[in-house]
């Protein structure tokens, strides 16, 4: 996932500006964005958010 400018501790807080409540919801979205040309994501890291673009050109990173 560093590769997608992930890093170990990040918490996803939100998916294409759907705010996540709780884990299964972003298990629930991830279905979603699975064939998405690109994703938007905003991670808590290190106290702070901070917000991400991923370009997946159809098909996300297993």
């Amino acid at each position: 996932m560093q590769q997608l400018g992930l890093n170990s501790g990040d918490v996803i807080t939100e998916i294409n500006g759907s705010r996540l409540n709780n884990p299964m919801q972003g298990f629930s979205m991830l279905q979603e964005v699975m064939n998405a040309d690109q994703v938007s994501v905003r991670v808590l890291r290190n106290g702070a958010e901070l917000p991400l673009t991923f370009s997946l050109g159809g098909s996300l990173p297993r």
